[in-house]
């Protein structure tokens, strides 16, 4: 499924680069959905799926809040 489709950014692609950035940085995948683009070469271009990215970048420290809490 596409995430974005004006720069035709597959969710499994973006999920893929966050998980990269994350295990780079110890743990700290893109910040913004500015960078996530980044990573790509790309930028926004209707804005219409920056919510979506924004989750994807939030999902994992949201699992993770998760899981400290059920501890």
């Amino acid at each position: 499924m596409y995430v974005c489709n004006c720069n035709g950014l597959s969710e499994g692609a973006v999920r893929k680069e966050i998980a990269q950035r994350s295990r780079a940085c110890g743990g700290a995948g893109p910040g913004s959905v500015g960078q996530l683009f980044g990573c790509f070469g790309c930028k926004p271009q209707c804005g219409k799926c920056v919510a979506d990215m924004k989750q994807l970048i939030d999902e994992p420290n949201r699992i993770g809040s998760l899981m400290l809490a059920a501890e």
